[in-house]
């Protein structure tokens, strides 16, 4: 290869970045937590540490190994970022080849999810449509009030769960996981396959399916949350939904109870890095991909804002449709628990058949998701590669073994995936989702903000660092700027710590009963988790150190110091000496600009390919 691929014109990186927030917190835990918590949930932890990576991932036109050049103290973090990255690809585009099959599913004549007359169907299940005894018509229920409605106590079920509970995810089962279904493994192979052919050419071909992955999803979900506010109830549910009490599961809790309560804050700030995918490194792999001069400061505050808005988007479409099945079934709003992934595949494919048009509905529904998926493990995907292809460069150098190893990659992964295809296999997905995400990324944010904020920045050249690096990147635009030294060495380390701590303190309090209940093969899983998501760093530490003390010349402190210095190839990348002479001080106008052009490239070489 004669140089590194760079992202085409256009917004391409941004658009990746918008792509890789609609993953499953997205679509599963945020609703959950405004129902919970209100809007709370929308604590913005992470701009500070997007910023970061960014700007490391930029200047050193490396991904998520190699930037800990800078920190090789605690390169292990980067090592644990693409192992959990590749369980959160396992996870995705396993629940990716469920929506993927009932994509299909809403295209046959009859939805299977819509009727009560199949073999699996039992006595209470209800399609939606009941005769009254004042009159011989039959009318939908949600067309009559709620005081004049036919109490329906006996009917507790409704064909999408029945058909759910029978054909996907049976309540009853044994232990064992069963054999692969071979409509879930078609739908994986098909999903994979789209994936390895999407990410062919790498960064450049990417750049092109983002604009597909990214963009038309959102006009799906434009058209499922007009119809779901013109639904009955749907208006108020919404209305509900921005009420300062969500759905009144608090109201008896005044605003200071609220604020003071922990674990709200717990919820929401760890429901906040997981939907913003900090953690994994991928945010350093994209930015690598950049022009030297790419104005990352803008690219990150449009990042979060549209985390923001897309959150609240796919929010108000869902509790559109809650609204209206609330009214069908008679029951409050907060009765519907929707903080796992079995709501979608349950309440709202049930509101949607009850609609007119149910097949072009369910359709938009089902494929929205499946590009949301698309589009997160596209960029997790390419976070893998680009990284370890950076870390041995000689040996996936070329063209075609970069190809041999993209097949591999996705091969493996697919491999992985086949367990979540058989008949428990949504106990694997909980598994993921229960012991890879949960102080991890409190944990590895942590240390970023030590290694690179900390250490690098001021303990290793005491001249303010990191912010040189800025300064090649984006001329004198944060020369006197303090902000983020307010974030990255006070209030998002302390912020990170308090996760940590309530995390650990939860589990003491309520899960080390459960823990001391558990079977010697759940405790197994669990430490098999948390050592392959966690393990390498003490490891790694531990190795590194011993190399240092024995390899680098000179006394005790010399080598103590050398243990926490950047490498000779980061330190030939930064120049050595830190101070260089500014370019003219720039406006806040500049702020916006799509690349800045008045610094050249001084110390580093880039090839546009």
């Amino acid at each position: 290869m004669k140089g590194r691929y760079r992202w085409g014109r256009g917004p391409q990186f941004l658009l990746a970045n918008m792509g890789l927030i609609a993953n499953s917190v997205t679509l599963v835990s945020f609703p959950h937590g405004i129902m919970q918590y209100g809007f709370f949930c929308l604590l913005v932890l992470g701009p500070s540490m997007i910023y970061l990576e960014v700007t490391l991932g930029q200047f050193s036109s490396s991904g998520a190994l190699e930037i800990w050049k800078a920190a090789p103290f605690f390169k292990g973090v980067g090592i644990c970022m693409l192992i959990r990255t590749a369980l959160l690809i396992v996870r995705e585009v396993g629940i990716a080849s469920y929506v993927t099959y009932y994509l299909f599913l809403s295209m046959f004549p009859t939805v299977p999810w819509s009727i009560c007359s199949h073999s699996w169907n039992t006595q209470y299940c209800w399609e939606g449509t009941v005769t009254f005894s004042d009159n011989n018509s039959n009318s939908t229920l949600s067309a009559w009030p709620m005081n004049d409605r036919f109490s329906f106590e006996t009917i507790k079920t409704s064909p999408a769960e029945e058909y759910f509970l029978s054909n996907i995810s049976p309540s009853d089962s044994t232990l064992a996981l069963g054999i692969p279904r071979p409509w879930i493994v078609a739908c994986l192979v098909m999903l994979w396959s789209l994936l390895f052919v999407s990410l062919t050419w790498g960064i450049k071909s990417l750049g092109k399916v983002v604009y597909f992955t990214t963009l038309f999803p959102i006009i799906l979900l434009g058209t499922l949350l007009v119809r779901g506010a013109t639904l009955q109830n749907g208006v108020d549910s919404i209305v509900a939904m921005f009420g300062t009490t969500a759905t009144g599961l608090h109201p008896n809790l005044s605003f200071f109870d609220i604020v003071s309560n922990y674990e709200l804050w717990y919820q929401a700030g760890t429901m906040v890095l997981q939907s913003l995918v900090l953690g994994y490194g991928v945010y350093a792999s994209m930015a690598s991909h950049n022009s030297f001069t790419h104005n990352c400061l803008r690219d990150t505050l449009l990042t979060v804002v549209w985390s923001l808005l897309i959150n609240v988007a796919h929010a108000v479409m869902l509790f559109s449709y809650l609204g209206f099945l609330s009214l069908t079934w008679s029951k409050p709003l907060s009765s519907f628990y929707i903080g796992d992934y079995f709501y979608l595949f349950k309440l709202i494919p049930d509101a949607v058949t009850r609609t007119g048009v149910r097949h072009l509905f369910a359709i938009c529904y089902f494929l929205m998701l499946t590009l949301f998926f698309l589009s997160t493990v596209l960029v997790l995907v390419e976070n893998i590669e680009t990284s370890l292809c950076d870390q041995f460069p000689q040996a996936l150098g070329t063209f075609r073994r970069k190809t041999i190893f993209h097949a591999t990659i996705c091969i493996t992964l697919l491999i992985s995936g086949l367990p979540i295809t058989t008949t428990n296999g949504f106990r694997i997905v909980d598994i993921i989702q229960r012991y890879e995400g949960r102080w991890q990324s409190p944990l590895f944010l942590l240390l970023e903000c030590i290694g690179f904020a900390v250490i690098y920045n001021y303990i290793t050249y005491e001249r303010r660092a990191l912010y040189q690096l800025i300064k090649q990147m984006l001329g004198r635009l944060l020369d006197h700027n303090y902000l983020m030294d307010v974030l990255w060495v006070s209030l998002t380390p302390v912020a990170l710590c308090a996760l940590l701590g309530t995390f650990w303190w939860n589990w003491v309090i309520k899960d080390y009963s459960n823990w001391a209940r558990s079977t010697l093969e759940e405790r197994v899983i669990q430490l098999l988790f948390y050592g392959l998501t966690a393990g390498f760093i003490p490891l790694w530490s531990l190795l590194w150190m011993v190399y240092k003390l024995v390899r680098e010349p000179g006394g005790c402190i010399q080598r103590t110091a050398a243990i926490f210095a950047p490498t000779e190839e980061w330190a030939q990348m930064t120049g050595g000496d830190l101070e260089i002479d500014h370019p003219p001080q720039w406006g806040m106008k500049k702020m916006f600009n799509s690349d800045v052009d008045a610094p050249q490239e001084p110390l580093m070489a880039y090839t546009q390919v």
